[in-house]
């Protein structure tokens, strides 16, 4: 059975077995008074009905996959950005970086972060995290999100909808490096801001997909070693950004290079990818890739019988006997086809349901 042209059905359900590969190494990290169980960050907003549709939806997915995987997971109320606006990922092999420590540089820089947010109340990004690391007084920036551009190895006959999405997305990317670079011009004080390099401005070639950077990965890449005290960040910029967790995909490469989230969630982490000009044998995309084959096959051992009898899951059977329908089976094919994956946009929830239902 091949694999191209890559399907949602076949890419929800290649997301499925390695998001429960993740589920389970997380369970057995976070061992609880009531079993082995993974938390999960949601934010709870609307009104009551969409409150309780989005419950009633957390309470399907962990049916599911306790049923088919023998994993539980729980979901728990994010705290509100207002409160804690930024994720933190620091070096497992660390002290722990000390609350004064956080709180001094914020204290330092309160200035700027002010000035950031009043300029994206009027631009309002939706989506809009800023990566970067905190230090003693202060903070080095990188900025938001980076697109780029590149052609498919599994995925073809791109859709209209994809070109859509980058246009929206690259306004985005566009209005909080705005707001971020405005900022700091007003209030530079113990910010040190570098930028990515900006998102290709006019559309996409055809027959291309697009690939989007968040700002926990530049952060990653561009500063892995840092010193006691510091620690990567990804602040929430504006009234539009409102999780304060990781993505899956974040989760899983931040997890990969010792640097777990502080908080992950299930909805979308579309079109995830790496900057281009990050080198396929770089140390931590390395580590990345054998990760997410770690995943794959604690999610294939896990889902046992179902990798037969459900149809969606049974063009991944045996892939070690018989490859991906002619290509090789491996961590490099396995890992590029799981960034394909991520560019049919959906809430992880939705691509697990969608999958086991």
């Amino acid at each position: 059975m091949s694999i191209r042209p890559l399907t949602k059905t076949t890419a929800d359900a290649l997301c499925t077995i390695i998001t429960i590969g993740f589920i389970e190494d997380q369970a057995q990290i976070g061992n609880v008074d009531d079993g082995l169980c993974t938390d999960f960050e949601y934010e709870l907003s609307g009104n009551q009905q969409q409150q309780q549709e989005v419950i009633r939806e957390h309470e399907e997915f962990r049916q599911l996959i306790l049923r088919d995987a023998g994993v539980n997971v729980k979901f728990i109320p994010t705290v509100p950005a207002r409160y804690q606006p930024y994720i933190l990922a620091k070096p497992l092999n660390q002290d722990q970086i000390h609350d004064t420590t956080i709180i001094n540089a914020y204290d330092q820089t309160e200035a700027f972060w002010d000035a950031m947010e009043a300029d994206a109340n009027i631009t309002k990004p939706r989506g809009a995290y800023i990566g970067g690391f905190i230090r003693t007084g202060g903070f080095n920036i990188i900025g938001p999100s980076r697109l780029s551009i590149y052609m498919p190895s599994y995925r073809m006959n791109v859709t209209d909808d994809v070109y859509q999405e980058y246009d929206g997305i690259a306004v985005e990317v566009m209005n909080a490096s705005n707001s971020v670079a405005r900022a700091q011009r007003a209030q530079p004080a113990n910010i040190i801001y570098v930028p990515s390099e900006l998102t290709p401005q006019g559309g996409m070639q055809r027959d291309h997909l697009f690939g989007c950077v968040h700002g926990m990965i530049q952060a990653m890449l561009s500063y892995p070693n840092l010193e006691n005290e510091q620690a990567h960040i990804e602040y929430s910029l504006g009234p539009g950004t409102t999780k304060v967790a990781s993505c899956i995909p974040c989760s899983i490469f931040m997890s990969a290079n010792g640097m777990p989230a502080t908080a992950t969630h299930l909805g979308r982490g579309d079109f995830w990818n790496f900057p281009q000009d990050v080198d396929l044998n770089d140390d931590m995309r390395v580590r990345w890739r054998r990760k997410i084959s770690t995943y794959f096959f604690r999610g294939y051992k896990a889902l046992g019988e179902r990798m037969n009898s459900n149809p969606n899951l049974q063009i991944f059977r045996n892939v070690e006997d018989h490859g991906l329908g002619g290509d090789p089976f491996n961590e490099e094919t396995l890992s590029q086809l799981y960034l394909e994956a991520l560019t049919f946009p959906d809430k992880f929830t939705t691509k697990i349901i969608n999958t086991l239902r």
